[in-house]
């Protein structure tokens, strides 16, 4: 008997998840797309851990006096700057890892998504990385020091923009052969546009194709990672924060008025309403099915944009892998097959997919570490052997699948249906791809 298929909602129906108020008032927040994460800090410098249902997972009294935080997308590393310029590593659970001295005149911080690196800017225009174990690891100079940063998710590239009128993209390479350049970052600008305006907020989607820089009166400026500016978004008021999901499919924007919107990539207002006090932060789940914000009276809030229907939906059937479809409805097609890939809604949230064109192969990995495949009529081809590590990497090339996490690699034939994994020592694997040509 076939399952039944709940689709998503399209028509956004915003309704509060849950609301979580800090012992002091807000004073920042940041959020592990990937871990499902939400850490926040007030004006008596006390860390929260929130999950996803608002409940703490944790809670601490930092080291000394916060300026900035960040927490990578898989949640394992925590970085503040503190007073003094001082910078601290915490572990998942708030555990201090390192307590080093930071740049002078620290102004902005950045994780990457797996917590190798920090990045932390100078008021000087010296920016420099930090693995996670507390070690210097490179650094670079600009001509205007950078008030903002955000690494690319899923490209080797570090975003900065100076508070007036400056933004760029910087390369980023290991530091070369050698022991002495073993673990280090090599950064190369490679471009810079000027902006009209000041900055606020600068956020990227996962690829880097929207990068998103918040100008106040000016709105929402919009560039790609090559530095085109493809124009702006115009809401009235003075935009603070404007944050896409992974794909660039949504868009949360917020006022210093006071004003909430959810935006489309094309610019179209799909909802808007005003806060009874202005967001000082603002995060977007990874898929776009949430929002979360804080306001400086210590009020954290999730905001589902699909209302009731959208948990209703989620406990009416298991997650799935869909594909293909015939017969349209409204602009929806049915789907042909579906089946379960997930036991749980952690596993489906973090779950990566690849497409094989020759041949026809589905690839899906979760964070059980274990590559499935399927053909295109929804037939499993069975499990791959498991790989350790975290965060996942599918990629493809006639032929071939390769997966991979931070620590551990696997290559899939699928014209053979035969899988292993590669007996390679390996580090802190942040990007892949198959080159047959090369041999590589």
């Amino acid at each position: 008997m076939p399952e039944r298929t709940v689709r998503q909602p399209t028509k956004l129906d915003p309704a509060p998840a849950w609301t979580v108020l800090t012992e002091a008032p807000l004073k920042g927040l940041a959020f592990a797309r990937e871990a499902g994460r939400v850490l926040a800090w007030d004006e008596g410098d006390q860390l929260y851990l929130l999950d996803l249902h608002g409940d703490h997972q944790s809670v601490s009294r930092a080291p000394g006096k916060i300026q900035a935080g960040a927490i990578s997308d898989d949640g394992s590393l925590v970085a503040l700057i503190g007073a003094g310029a001082r910078l601290w590593l915490l572990s998942a659970d708030l555990e201090i890892v390192s307590d080093r001295p930071s740049v002078p005149d620290p102004w902005a911080l950045a994780i990457d998504p797996h917590g190798r690196y920090v990045a932390v800017s100078s008021k000087l225009s010296l920016t420099q990385f930090t693995n996670r174990h507390g070690k210097a690891a490179g650094r670079f100079e600009t001509r205007q020091p950078l008030a903002h940063l955000a690494f690319v998710p899923d490209r080797p590239f570090l975003l900065g923009a100076a508070a007036h009128g400056a933004l760029l993209a910087v390369a980023l390479t290991g530091g070369g052969g050698g022991s002495a350049s073993a673990g280090r970052l090599a950064a190369e600008v490679i471009w810079q546009e000027s902006l009209s305006s000041n900055v606020g907020r600068l956020t990227t989607s996962g690829d880097g194709g929207l990068v998103l820089a918040s100008c106040f009166t000016h709105g929402v400026q919009r560039f790609d990672l090559q530095g085109r500016n493809d124009g702006a978004y115009h809401l009235g008021g003075t935009t603070a924060h404007a944050v896409p999901d992974f794909a660039g499919r949504v868009i949360a924007v917020s006022t210093l008025e006071g004003e909430l919107a959810i935006i489309s990539p094309a610019g179209n207002v799909r909802w808007r309403t005003g806060l009874p006090r202005p967001a000082i932060a603002l995060e977007t789940d990874p898929l776009g099915r949430y929002v979360l914000y804080g306001q400086a009276t210590g009020e954290i809030v999730r905001l589902d944009l699909y209302g009731g229907s959208d948990r209703s939906a989620a406990k009416a059937a298991p997650s799935r892998v869909i594909s293909g479809g015939r017969a349209r409805v409204g602009s929806i097609r049915p789907a042909d097959w579906s089946l379960p890939i997930a036991s749980t809604d952690e596993q489906a949230e973090t779950a990566v997919l690849a497409v094989l064109d020759d041949p026809p192969r589905i690839a899906l990995m979760t964070n059980t570490n274990r590559l499935q495949v399927f053909t295109p009529e929804g037939k499993g081809l069975g499990q791959a052997p498991d790989i350790i590590g975290v965060g996942r990497f599918l990629r493809t090339a006639p032929g071939w699948i390769a997966a991979a996490t931070d620590r551990s690699m696997l290559l899939y034939d699928a014209r053979r249906n035969q899988a292993r994994r590669l007996d390679l020592s390996l580090v802190e694997i942040t990007h892949l791809a198959i080159r047959l040509d090369t041999f590589g």
